[in-house]
């Protein structure tokens, strides 16, 4: 019953209104990019559209391979996984994540992410991600940063949530185009009251920060597709 209740309270959180004051197209990668104020706190806004050539399971399963991202500078810095393990895709900030699969089916999956980031100083935040195939035949992938209420419902000594905003929400909204060709609609959101990033002024350069990590996620992506296409051809 509890599982139920916090699912349907992310889902119906998953999206924030504001008054937009910034805004960024970057047309060359189909991304849009917003801020505004709502009351005392500054919201971040990116939407982003991407037509994949793959079917929707393998779509699904590129996108959730968390645990495979990472900066191996930081290796030494990990205290959730192996400093062994290698990372398969570079990401500059996160220093590890440990995956916790409390459901796992083809159209129905249910992760709780413990993330350790430096950008530099130490943060820290656990995240719970949900896969449903919905009534229309679209797959909806939701993310939200959880609580340290909420996180100790799922896991046992959860880390501590560090982090410079209060909110962060990412959206994937999937729709089959034919048997091979996957849309997706992505939007990722963030919340802050941070003295700094609360400010008009700090828009670009967090612009900048949010397009860099939404390319290199969209490369993972792509890249894990490309890898087990080939690696069916193989088999083949």
């Amino acid at each position: 019953m509890m599982k139920t209740t916090i699912i349907t309270l992310f889902l119906l959180t998953n999206s924030f209104a504001f008054d937009i004051d910034e805004k960024l197209n970057k047309p060359e990668t189909k991304s849009h990019l917003t801020s505004g104020k709502d009351g005392d706190n500054r919201v971040y806004k990116l939407t982003k559209e991407a037509t994949l050539k793959s079917n929707l399971k393998d779509v699904i399963n590129a996108i959730t391979i968390y645990g495979e991202k990472c900066n191996a500078e930081f290796k030494d810095k990990r205290k959730l996984i192996s400093k062994d393990k290698k990372c398969k895709y570079h990401n500059d900030n996160l220093i590890e994540t440990k995956k916790h699969v409390m459901m796992d089916k083809p159209f129905d999956k249910f992760f709780v992410l413990e993330r350790r980031i430096y950008n530099r100083e130490l943060f820290s935040n656990v995240d719970m991600v949900t896969v449903k195939k919905m009534k229309d035949g679209t797959i909806e992938i939701n993310q939200r940063m959880l609580t340290d209420k909420e996180a100790k419902r799922y896991i046992d000594n959860p880390v501590k949530r560090e982090s410079v905003f209060q909110k962060t929400s990412a959206k994937y909204l999937l729709t089959k185009i034919d048997k091979n060709t996957t849309k997706v609609d992505y939007t990722y959101t963030m919340v802050t009251d941070h003295w700094l990033l609360n400010k008009s002024i700090a828009a670009s350069r967090v612009f900048d920060s949010m397009a860099k990590g939404t390319e290199l996620l969209f490369s993972s992506i792509q890249s894990e597709i490309r890898l087990h296409q080939r690696e069916v051809a193989t088999v083949k």
